[in-house]
């Protein structure tokens, strides 16, 4: 990334990798989100939802060098993570969004959230992101698992069921009939326009395992097992015009 060190005049300056030229710029991107949210909806965004809003949108390095001077892949990897932040796909969306913050909350696995949302634009792919902040995990290190409660993305259109985190490598977008991720507390599925079929998605999140409390985590209940979780999918809408033949289509 450009870095902002070396400069007397605030203009960047060389390019460099890593945490610590990452992480400022982040930061920022981040408070310029939050003030945006605050002052559309009073409230402060959840650390999920921020996660989820940017996350999705995130430029894919398909093609650059890693700073070992290899071809990266598509993302996700541990490399690049979902990617390079684009602050602007995040500010100044060019589809529509639909999302919820932490306001649905399991308390067994087995529950489940479920919604259907419509493609706003047939044009443009789709990226929807999971996230929820865990439960504390052991901390024991090695091979010790560090993950407490698993949810699941779950998208079905038509014959098709797409889980969060099986990316193809061949283009990017999400593959039909994999496996759930049961390790990772961020949750993607990206879908081409050829991907959309009828322009409804059927969307799913499943509380796979809850195996402790994730909303006040350092003084829980006996047997507490809470978790809430943020969603974001960029374009997708809730709007639906109704014809005079009776057909639902996405209102534009």
């Amino acid at each position: 990334t450009d870095s902002t060190i070396g400069s007397s005049n605030s203009a960047y300056s060389a390019n460099f990798c890593g945490t610590s030229m990452a992480s400022p710029i982040v930061s920022g991107s981040v408070a310029l989100f939050v003030e945006q949210y605050r002052n559309d909806f009073g409230i402060d965004p959840s650390p999920a939802l921020v996660k989820a809003r940017f996350t999705p949108v995130a430029m894919d390095l398909v093609g650059n060098d890693d700073a070992d001077d290899n071809a990266l892949g598509h993302r996700p990897d541990r490399k690049q993570g979902w990617g390079r932040l684009d602050l602007d796909a995040v500010i100044n969306p060019a589809v529509s969004i639909e999302f919820i913050d932490q306001t649905e909350i399991f308390d067994d696995t087995g529950d489940f959230w479920q919604t259907d949302w419509i493609v706003d634009d047939p044009e443009q792919p789709i990226r929807l992101m999971l996230a929820w902040t865990d439960a504390p995990g052991p901390g024991a290190g090695g091979t010790t698992p560090a993950w407490v409660n698993n949810l699941d993305l779950i998208v079905r259109i038509g014959d098709d069921i797409y889980y969060g985190n099986n990316i193809s490598q061949a283009d990017g977008f999400s593959e039909a009939n994999g496996t759930p991720d049961e390790i990772n507390n961020l949750e993607g599925v990206m879908l081409s326009p050829e991907q959309q079929q009828q322009g409804m998605l059927s969307i799913e999140v499943l509380a796979s395992n809850l195996a402790g409390d994730g909303l006040d985590p350092w003084t829980p209940a006996p047997g507490s097992t809470l978790q809430d979780f943020a969603l974001v999918c960029y374009n997708c809408s809730t709007k639906i015009e109704v014809f005079k033949d009776g057909f639902e289509t996405p209102e534009k």
